[in-house]
């Protein structure tokens, strides 16, 4: 595996430091970066199946949560191979 490009590894490190699943508004709030910057690079990351979606919705509105599908160790031991 290549090594993943600069903001798409600061969105994985997000979702690596969270205790549970987090959504678009709170990756914008820890990274800086753009709602549109950072839609983009989720729609990469989970094509490269390194992130899952979690719906969670108590009300009529669901709000679209991810959690990474692979820990920061086997991301590391995967660029070592």
């Amino acid at each position: 595996m290549k090594q993943l490009p600069k903001l798409q590894l600061l969105i994985m490190n997000c979702l690596w430091q969270a205790d549970e699943p987090i959504g678009l508004f709170e990756i914008t709030e820890i990274t800086g970066l753009e709602r549109g910057e950072v839609s983009v690079n989720i729609r990469k990351l989970r094509n490269k199946n390194l992130m899952r979606v979690t719906s969670h919705g108590k009300t009529q509105r669901v709000r679209n949560l991810y959690e990474p599908v692979i820990s920061k160790s086997e991301y590391v031991e995967l660029l070592l191979l």
